[in-house]
């Protein structure tokens, strides 16, 4: 029998939670590479989601780009996929974060559901209870782990509205927005993301914001946009910074695709 393993050798990889994720998709295509890159050296860390912040090691595992084609892959990326822990040790990937507390609780699940049906290993079918007994000692510690990463993500509150948004009409539109999102099978990956995406409208009126969600759930859009056939809208979308312009663009890109993968389906 082979040795059991601390930690899986695999992970899920959610393709439409990933293809759906605004932060992901708003970056330049080297720096969704790099995104790849580095969440494959996360996931074969011991931690299972985070990597050490030595700028040295993670340029040479992104091939040594040149200075300023790091510099702008490394904003993008801590702009939204990946975060400085707060000591400054590590960089923190919360979404392989969450994906392995669900593979821990599955795995506590497991083992519970095990206990219930055969009780002690003395019970058990003889064929069982080699195995049961080669089970690792550590699932209490597992156990324990996966509690407080649970714990944690349990803690944390809802994104923080811009000031013009504080109202409880847009906070109702925004919680309409999220139901369109499950809808889709897609959500914001962090409060940090829901907070970037409200971030877009911190120069609109709470009418014109709620006049995009609205528009956007009637067209069946993964990103909030505004009706540019009104006037008054086109002279706010002409406010937007150019990060928020590329941004819009990759999005409208990412519905072509989707769009053009649909139709080329039914050929």
């Amino acid at each position: 029998m082979t040795k059991s393993k601390e930690r899986s050798p695999a992970m899920q990889f959610y393709f439409r939670q990933f293809s759906g994720d605004e932060a992901v998709m708003a970056m330049d295509l080297d720096a969704v590479g790099a995104h790849i890159l580095l969440m494959c050296a996360a996931g074969s860390a011991s931690s299972g989601y985070k990597i050490e912040a030595d700028e040295r090691a993670i340029r040479t595992r992104l091939r040594n780009p040149n200075n300023s084609d790091f510099e702008r892959i490394k904003g993008q990326l801590l702009a939204g996929a990946w975060k400085i822990s707060e000591d400054g040790k590590h960089w923190v990937q919360e979404g392989m974060k969450r994906t392995l507390l669900k593979q821990k609780e599955f795995s506590r699940k497991q083992k519970e559901n095990a206990r219930k049906r055969w009780g002690d290993a003395k019970s058990m079918p003889d064929e069982c209870q080699k195995d049961a007994k080669a089970m690792p000692s550590s699932s209490s510690t597992s156990s324990s782990t996966s509690e407080d990463l649970k714990k944690e993500i349990k803690e944390k509150k809802g994104p923080r509205f811009p000031a013009n948004l504080q109202t409880e009409d847009c906070r109702a539109a925004w919680a309409s927005w999220l139901k369109h999102k499950q809808t889709k099978k897609q959500k914001y990956q962090s409060v940090e993301t829901e907070e970037r995406a409200l971030a877009n409208w911190a120069e609109a009126t709470p009418e014109e914001f709620i006049a995009a969600v609205n528009f956007s759930i009637g067209n069946n859009y993964s990103g909030i946009f505004a009706d540019k056939r009104n006037g008054a809208t086109r002279q706010f979308q002409q406010k937007k910074t150019p990060a928020q312009k590329t941004f819009e663009t990759g999005q409208r890109l990412y519905e072509q695709a989707i769009l053009e993968e649909q139709a080329n389906a039914k050929k």
